[in-house]
């Protein structure tokens, strides 16, 4: 049973949406591909004029999957600034060129060990807990909730909370 693109994207990217993280992902089954490109085209038109975007990272014909990133621009763009591994052209004024980086990235990946693991600091994931779990492989982490935490676990707890609080 295929649920909801609006149900789905409210209860994955609250946060987003809510202005406390600056961007999120989810994952979004549909057999119709052009009604889901009508529907990221209109909430990103809708959702534009607060700073928002919506765009399809990947997506597979076969399993009729596909990632739906939801971000806010001026948000990701200063979190970008630390990238990993992703070259930002001269001229760009967005964050677009590296969306594109990072897809085809995902795209890429036939298996886990593939998989781009920095895609965190696209989700706002605080930098060192993303490279703590690249380094680490995803183990001897400090904290577990939205995420791997590899920092306080104190502060980790409370921002998990926090998002925990927006989504419910």
């Amino acid at each position: 049973m295929e649920r909801d693109f609006e149900t789905v994207m409210i209860e994955q990217c609250a946060p987003v949406l809510a202005g406390l993280k600056p961007a999120g992902l989810f994952r979004y089954e549909t057999r119709n591909r052009a009604d889901l490109a009508r529907r990221v085209a209109g909430w990103t038109a809708q959702l534009n004029p607060k700073g928002l975007q919506v765009r399809v990272l990947r997506g597979c014909i076969a399993t009729r999957q596909y990632l739906v990133y939801v971000y806010r621009g001026a948000k990701l763009q200063t979190v970008l600034d630390a990238r990993e591994g992703y070259r930002q052209p001269e001229d760009a004024a967005d964050c677009n060129a590296l969306l594109d980086q990072l897809s085809l990235r995902l795209c890429c990946a036939a298996e886990a060990a593939d998989f781009p693991h920095e895609i965190g600091v696209f989700l706002g994931y605080p930098l060192e807990d993303v490279v703590g779990f690249i380094r680490h492989r995803g183990k001897c982490f400090t904290c577990c909730g939205c995420w791997k935490s590899y920092g306080d676990p104190a502060a980790a707890r409370q921002h998990f909370d926090q998002l925990a609080k927006c989504t419910a």
